[in-house]
């Protein structure tokens, strides 16, 4: 049996962790759609489509990670390494998106995720 002084902290720290996944969603999809903004200003109207793409893809990407990284969350090297992945993962895609007039490399994504584990778990010890 749980104690109630538990169960608060429980619910703690499932709100906090909720509000972190909330906070990156709102912090990348505004970033993204600005620059999409931007860009269909300069590359027409499809450009919306795949930044568009772009966030939806990136965010899902990053919430699953980071949500599959709980027991990291305390460790400064897996946020500094999660931030360079990100910074890794736009200016790709950003430089592939800039240069590409079909957004048919959406499959190329789903290959990050597995290279995100591993270096999770080569470079980064749990907390």
């Amino acid at each position: 049996m749980t104690s109630t002084s538990q169960r608060v902290i429980r619910v703690r720290h499932r709100v906090r962790i909720f509000l972190l996944y909330a906070i990156a969603s709102v912090v990348i999809a505004l970033a993204l759609l600005k620059t999409s903004s931007v860009v269909e200003d300069q590359w027409g109207h499809d450009a919306l489509f795949k930044w568009g793409s772009l966030t939806l893809f990136t965010l899902i990407l990053f919430l699953f990670f980071i949500g599959a990284s709980e027991n990291y969350f305390g460790s400064r090297r897996f946020w500094v390494m999660t931030t360079i992945l990100l910074i890794v993962h736009l200016t790709v895609f950003t430089l592939v998106l800039a240069h590409v007039d079909g957004w048919g490399v959406t499959w190329l994504i789903f290959f990050e995720y597995p290279i995100f584990v591993f270096l999770r778990e080569a470079l980064v010890t749990p907390r």
